[in-house]
C-alpha cells in the first residue's frame, strides 16, 4: 500500500491490488463485524482499485469505502498488464456481480 499519509498526511487508501479474475471466487470481500454483513465482488478484470473517501460528514473522515474494478492501471506501458485498447468499431463487455449477504 502507498504511503499515502507521507503524501498528504491524512490516513487514506488509495490503491490498486492485482486480483485474479474468477466467475466463481470473489476477487475481494468487504465485511463488517458489528453487523455481521458481507459483500462478494466477483469480475473479470484483474485489478481491484480501493479508496477512502468522506463525502457525507467532514467531521468523520473516511466514512466511505469504493471500489472499481478494471484493468491494472498504466497497462498501455506494461505487458502482462492486461488489453485496454479499444479499436474503433469494436465492443468489449465486462462483469462486475456482488453478492450480498449476512452471517
Amino acid at each position: 500500500m502507498a504511503d499515502i499519509k507521507a503524501q498528504t498526511g491524512k490516513v487514506e487508501i488509495d490503491d490498486a491490488y492485482e486480483v485474479t479474475p474468477s466467475a466463481d471466487k470473489p476477487i475481494a470481500t468487504l465485511s463488517d463485524s458489528k453487523s455481521n454483513r458481507h459483500i462478494d465482488i466477483f469480475s473479470d478484470r484483474n485489478s481491484l482499485v480501493v479508496f477512502t473517501a468522506n463525502p457525507f460528514d467532514q467531521s468523520k473522515p473516511y466514512n466511505a469505502l469504493a471500489t472499481e474494478a478494471q484493468t491494472l492501471p498504466d497497462a498501455i506501458n506494461h505487458d502482462g498488464f492486461g488489453d485496454i485498447v479499444l479499436p474503433s468499431g469494436q465492443l468489449k463487455d465486462y462483469t462486475i456481480r456482488y453478492k450480498y449477504y449476512e452471517a
